[in-house]
């Protein structure tokens, strides 16, 4: 998806299984639907308009997100790995891809 016009991205609720998703370069801003990805490992949501990704803190297997290009800033991502080790998660590496 990478790159699309893509904004909606409530299709993606039924992905269950999906284990990497690359939204880099769309116009999502909405991570709400993404909340049901349990098997979720990997995201890039490089140079989106994201500036909310508390939607995506009780994801069980999320490991790394792509935040660069985004208005998410370090406190704020500080921040999203203290909310999930207070859940007993593991914290999410923050990669550029």
């Amino acid at each position: 998806m990478s790159g699309t016009n893509i904004q909606d991205l409530a299709p993606l609720r039924g992905m269950a299984d999906l284990k990497e998703l690359h939204l880099d370069g769309t116009k999502a801003v909405d991570l709400a639907p993404l909340r049901s990805l349990g098997a979720l490992e990997l995201l890039n949501l490089a140079g989106t308009r994201v500036t909310d990704i508390t939607p995506l803190g009780r994801l069980p297997a999320l490991k790394s997100i792509d935040l660069s290009g985004t208005a998410i800033d370090a406190a704020a991502q500080r921040r999203f790995n203290q909310d999930r080790a207070a859940l007993g998660l593991k914290p999410v590496a923050w990669l550029p891809f």
